[in-house]
């Protein structure tokens, strides 16, 4: 009997995606899908065009406010325009799904409007969605659709002893970090100008994209309100930041800043309260403040990406925030910070793995133990105190940092996904790396079908 699978494919993961799809065994049925129109292979996108163009007077479907809060396009639009795109696309899958049958999804995570309904209407319909992502392990990937954990690995001892000895280098740095770290200036200039490049040729591809809406064409707004600067500024960094540190008699909370906007916290927050990155986290580092010293180091790839009022922002309403040197390494700034501040970025396990306090104002998946706490606006300061001062009286040992790697590798799995437009079908090391993922993930359905299921249905 042929295995009907469902791709949902972009760009710069095509070729990848159907390469990875291909391992699934010798009888397939493989169907294209996509939020681009020039390489959907569906009717959706005649559905969809079709939609939109009639009126669409019922526009407060409950759930609608949410998704477009939570979509880093339709949040800085016309909340009509967003509703009605919604709506039209719901309706354009929904008809497809019903129309044709399938027994696997397999998608990137979940990071944007078209994702979301794809995916929640496909596990409605009792799909099993494989999702890959990158994680921040050399060598390692994971499934999610929302930022959630499944345990589908039982490292070995060695396993755990080999990801102990990278993770504990003191320049320990992921694949998708190396290029840019220690370059600020040819990062911050690179990414200035690839977003001023970016608007105008999106939005001029956009123009003339006609009745089709290509998803990504339309982000040159996006682009405009979260990236884009006419003028040139790197931002202020604080090179005397060390000496500061070691003559601060108050606790020090580390917060590296995270790649915004991005499913991370768009989609791994449940709380869409605080999707608004930046004023979510002046309301907290305010509140902080006050009893504590905040530090503060951007992340190395968002140099550049970032509106420059950004850091003055933060500086107007937080005067006495540190910001550390981009080129630092994350891990030099955990030697001097009591905690970690983090939504969701892995840099909250490294501060784990080193003994360090992890306040989340979210869920990621690797919390583990006893040294991290999830903090809101309500959380008293001096619950943090204590925390901070119990946890200086236990250091962390060989045990409690296997443990944490253990627990860590029980949700990824041995694979490199390269979804980072870095795949080259014509590499033979990529061509061999994405059949050896697709081989691991047919493994992986043929063995946890019913367990990935169970825990997708937890999800819509």
């Amino acid at each position: 009997m042929s295995l009907k699978i469902l791709c949902n494919v972009s760009t710069w993961n095509n070729d990848l995606i159907q390469i990875i799809a291909n391992q699934f065994g010798s009888d397939l049925s493989i169907t294209k899908i996509s939020n681009n129109a020039n390489i959907d292979k569906t009717k959706v996108k005649d559905y969809f065009v079709e939609n939109l163009s009639q009126n669409r007077d019922n526009l407060n479907k409950i759930g609608d406010e949410n998704l477009i809060q939570r979509d880093r396009l339709l949040r800085v639009q016309n909340i009509y325009e967003s509703k009605k795109v919604i709506q039209s696309m719901r309706d354009s899958i929904v008809k497809f799904l019903d129309e044709n049958e399938f027994d696997i999804l397999i998608t990137e995570s979940v990071d944007n409007f078209f994702h979301n309904i794809l995916v929640e209407e496909s596990i409605k319909r009792n799909l099993c969605v494989i999702s890959p992502l990158l994680t921040f392990l050399n060598g390692y990937f994971r499934l999610s659709i929302f930022g959630e954990k499944y345990n589908l690995n039982e490292p070995s001892l060695d396993e755990v002893k080999n990801a102990s000895s990278e993770l504990l280098k003191d320049k320990y740095t992921s694949y998708y970090l190396e290029k840019n770290y220690g370059k600020t200036f040819s990062t911050y200039f690179k990414n200035w100008l690839k977003n001023n490049l970016r608007y105008y040729f999106l939005r001029m591809k956009s123009f003339f994209d006609g009745k089709k809406y290509i998803y990504h064409n339309k982000t040159y707004k996006s682009v405009d309100f979260y990236s884009r600067n006419i003028f040139f500024k790197i931002p202020f960094e604080d090179n005397n930041w060390k000496f500061k540190m070691r003559t601060d008699t108050k606790y020090i909370i580390y917060f590296p800043l995270q790649y915004y906007p991005e499913m991370t916290i768009d989609y791994w927050t449940k709380d869409v309260k605080i999707i608004d990155y930046l004023s979510s986290s002046i309301k907290i580092l305010k509140k902080l403040s006050q009893d504590f010293k905040i530090i503060i180091k951007e992340h190395p790839n968002c140099l550049g990406s970032r509106k420059n009022n950004f850091y003055d922002q933060i500086l107007k309403e937080i005067p006495e925030i540190i910001f550390i040197p981009t080129n630092v390494h994350s891990n030099e700034c955990l030697k001097f910070c009591d905690a970690i501040l983090t939504y969701t970025g892995t840099a909250g396990f490294e501060g784990l793995l080193r003994g360090k306090v992890l306040l989340t104002l979210s869920s990621p998946y690797y919390c583990y133990g006893k040294r991290f706490k999830k903090i809101n606006l309500l959380t008293k300061n001096s619950e943090i105190i204590k925390l901070i001062e119990k946890n200086n009286k236990n250091p962390i040992l060989k045990d409690e940092q296997n443990k944490l790697i253990k627990n860590l590798l029980k949700g990824f799995l041995k694979g490199t996904f390269r979804n980072l437009g870095d795949f080259n079908s014509n590499n033979e090391k990529h061509l061999l790396e994405a059949i050896e993922l697709g081989k691991t993930l047919k493994n992986v359905y043929d063995n946890k079908k019913e367990y990935l299921l169970s825990k997708q249905k937890d999800l819509v």
